[in-house]
């Protein structure tokens, strides 16, 4: 999950912030 949040976002932050939303 973290692997791809991190490919799918140039940002860590805003794909955390993204998931943590979801």
């Amino acid at each position: 999950m973290y692997l791809i949040s991190y490919l799918c976002c140039p940002n860590t932050k805003l794909c955390v912030v993204y998931y943590m939303w979801k």
